[in-house]
């Protein structure tokens, strides 16, 4: 029996959360996330249609492709140098003092390598099976995919996740490593400023002994609570099998979303928006079982680059495929992020000043920039090589006869020229006019 055979299509969305999808002019409101419904019904919103161009990593004849990762060096950069130096901070400790201070200093190396390496493997394994976002015009689809499993997929615990584990893990580090560090010392005889006599340390200082050892006993307390719910994790993740599906969904069943959330820390408060796209249920059109987002800087942003995408679906046909003119003033960036680009910036540089040339080259090393580069080249072009290597992304991606080319439906084609008639008498989508045309679009639906 092979793995595809235990898959049960049963998806378990992390993102939907039982939320209703919106029609084209609907909005939702919660006390974290602001909705607007901008399709199924993709009409024209009368906005500009503009990308930025890093959003757009391939660009053929009959698909176009978004990729979902940063692709900002200095993010990365920052996020590699800050991990190396606390694992090496850790590491000095361990070498300068040794056996004195080991349970205070091991946890916490092998504790921040293994967050490491998750959110490598993380990484890694999202790669190599997540596929970017495509749109064909030639199919009039739009394709993503989606974790499949054969039960729900356990989520893994955060010692950080709430206040209560953090506390948690504070109070086992400081209980643990300060009575295990000072119980060393006392059982070797010495410990930093602190010696202890041989033969009667033991009879001298009982009372020492037995507070150190009721101190370690209480900091076990809130490590195994740590602890717990890690077994539970990987007692439910045996026997779960994943997979990954692709979705090809018609352009005009696609849900399409603005959203904006705020999120409040102790230090910061984000705003964070997005163009999101939703797969419909096909039991159930009110509900997703799939969606991907493209995060934007405003609500124009989101409408401007949604205009984007459909204008390049809807008049593909039309102009006998050539590129739209907002597709065809695009060209795709040669990508900076891997090494090749860190070449071409370093002759950059060069070129701008030799003199400084070579303090920078110096810094560069310093601050791990040549591993940010070879880190990103590894994982948005080495890994998604298998998932784009796929039968089925291969066939759908293809090119197809002019006879099997798709188009608008009569009724999109209907609404948009009453929509863009509203528009010609200096009417917006907001306005209530165009509003009123998609309420009654929506009722006849």
């Amino acid at each position: 029996m092979t793995s595809e055979t235990l898959i049960d299509h049963t998806v378990h969305p992390e993102a939907s959360e039982g939320a209703r999808l919106l029609k084209c002019g609907e909005i939702a409101e919660s006390e974290k996330v602001v909705r607007l419904g901008i399709a199924p019904a993709p009409v024209c919103t009368g906005r500009k249609p503009l990308c930025i161009s890093t959003f757009l990593s391939k660009k053929t004849r009959y698909f176009i492709e978004f990729s979902m990762t940063n692709n900002n060096v200095h993010v990365v950069q920052i996020y590699v140098f800050t991990r190396v130096m606390i694992l090496s901070m850790f590491l000095y400790g361990l070498l300068t003092f040794g056996f004195d201070v080991l349970p205070a200093t091991l946890p916490l190396f092998i504790g921040f390598s293994l967050w490491v390496w998750l959110e490598q493997k993380d990484m890694a394994r999202d790669a190599s099976t997540k596929l970017p976002l495509r749109f064909h015009a030639q199919r009039q689809a739009m394709l993503l995919s989606r974790t499949l499993s054969n039960r729900p997929i356990p989520k893994r615990p955060s010692p950080i996740g709430t206040d209560k584990s953090m506390f948690m893990l504070v109070l086992a580090y400081l209980l643990l490593g300060s009575s295990g560090t000072l119980l060393l010392g006392f059982l070797d005889g010495q410990f930093l400023f602190m010696t202890f006599e041989n033969g009667t340390s033991f009879d001298e200082n009982r009372t020492f002994f037995v507070i150190l050892t009721i101190e370690f006993m209480v900091g076990l307390i809130p490590a195994y609570l740590l602890i717990k719910p890690w077994r539970q994790y990987f007692a439910d993740k045996k026997g779960v099998v994943v997979s990954e599906e692709l979705l090809s969904v018609p352009w005009e069943s696609v849900a399409v979303e603005y959203q904006s959330t705020s999120l409040i820390s102790l230090t910061t408060a984000t705003n964070m928006q997005f163009l999101s796209f939703s797969v419909p249920d096909p039991k159930d059109a009110n509900n997703s079982i799939a969606a991907i987002s493209l995060p934007v800087h405003s609500k124009e942003e989101a409408f401007s680059l949604y205009e984007f995408i459909r204008q390049y679906m809807d008049e593909y046909k039309d102009n006998d495929g050539k590129d739209s003119a907002a597709l065809a003033d695009i060209a795709v960036a040669e990508p900076e992020y891997n090494r090749a680009g860190y070449k071409r910036f370093l002759q950059r540089r060069w070129e701008k000043n030799p003199v400084s040339y070579g303090l920078w080259r110096v810094w560069y090393w310093i601050s791990l920039r040549y591993l940010s580069h070879f880190m990103m080249e590894y994982h948005q072009d080495v890994m998604p090589i298998k998932v784009q290597a796929r039968a089925d992304v291969i066939a759908w991606s293809s090119e197809l006869p002019k006879d099997e080319w798709q188009t608008s439906s009569d009724a999109l084609k209907a609404l948009n020229q009453e929509v863009e008639a509203l528009y010609a008498l200096g009417h917006q989508w907001e306005s209530e006019p165009v509003q009123t045309l998609l309420a009654k679009h929506r009722q006849s639906e």
